[in-house]
């Protein structure tokens, strides 16, 4: 009998016990052909991948005050020198996961990648569309005013594959 008046106390405080970190977290995720996942602890410790493995080159930076850094994509993959930004929480909700991070004691960042769900039934002009979104949200965690510029790229591997079909010129 003592279980059961214990039983619902536990389960309210379970949540607060633990969190779940899924093994890959979805990023752009709205057909099979747009289907981008980061199976890494932080995001910017190696590239997203396609749901068959082959990797995504997604590749993200952020300038505060002229000082650069990685957000998004492995180190030195891309020729700049930069430092990582802490990444500090991540939610995955049914149709966004938000990555919140920290740009050292200045800035406060957070981007969403949101794959808007259509009714498939209801929604037919819409459901053929793959449409993802990524935003950016920047605020100032010390209160100073501050140059701040955003770098997002995609290679050429969402677009085809194989791979090996990207020619370079």
């Amino acid at each position: 009998t003592s279980i059961m008046l214990y039983l619902p106390l536990l389960l309210l405080l379970l949540p607060l016990s633990f969190s779940l970190r899924p093994p890959c977290t979805p990023l752009l995720v709205s057909s099979p052909y747009l289907s981008t996942w980061s199976c890494s602890d932080n995001l910017y410790d190696t590239f997203p991948t396609h749901w068959t493995g082959d990797i995504i080159g997604y590749t993200s930076f952020i300038r505060v005050d002229n000082s650069s850094y990685r957000i998004m994509g492995p180190q030195n993959v891309s020729g700049i020198n930069a430092n990582n930004v802490e990444q500090i929480n991540v939610i995955v909700k049914p149709t966004t996961t938000v990555y919140t991070f920290m740009v050292g004691e200045m800035i406060k960042l957070e981007i969403k990648f949101t794959s808007p769900f259509f009714q498939l039934d209801e929604d037919v002009g819409y459901n053929h569309l793959p449409t993802s979104y990524v935003s950016y949200t920047v605020e100032s965690s010390d209160g100073g005013d501050h140059d701040v510029e955003v770098y997002f790229d995609v290679t050429g591997e969402g677009i085809v594959h194989p791979s090996e079909e990207i020619e370079m010129r």
